[in-house]
């Protein structure tokens, strides 16, 4: 267990990363999604998250996943898996860190919203991540 963990926070300080987590504490449906990724002076992408796998190890090597129409693309996908019928209250920030000089940035994009009560029926495929 703790070599997981380990791995887990090694793998998303030097790749990408990308997750989504719901949480219905509290009697409301909250969405969380980060998207984070590596740059080489600001503007070379080295790996971000895999926005078509999140919250797995994997990432995108040399490409920008790192969009706020890609989180936005996520947070349509969760309400389509859940059975939501839409969401409100959206936020959305950005933070870049620049790391060893201006030799590697880092930029995570983090949006939140908090989903509707649906009809109950899963809908497969309401969002498309945006490439």
């Amino acid at each position: 267990m703790k070599r997981a963990a380990l791995f887990s926070l090694f793998a998303s300080l030097i790749c990408g990363c990308a997750s989504v987590d719901i949480s219905d504490a509290g009697g409301r449906k909250m969405v969380s999604i980060k998207n984070s990724g590596w740059e080489l002076f600001s503007i070379v992408p080295l790996a971000s998250g895999d926005i078509n796998n999140p919250g797995a190890f994997g990432c995108e090597w040399f490409s920008n996943t790192v969009t706020l129409e890609n989180n936005l693309a996520l947070l349509d996908r969760a309400v389509g898996e859940t059975g939501s019928s839409g969401y409100t209250g959206v936020s959305s920030s950005v933070v870049d860190e620049t790391v060893f000089f201006v030799l590697l940035s880092r930029k995570i994009y983090h949006t939140s919203a908090e989903l509707l009560p649906g009809d109950g029926n899963v809908r497969s495929g309401a969002g498309k991540p945006v490439n």
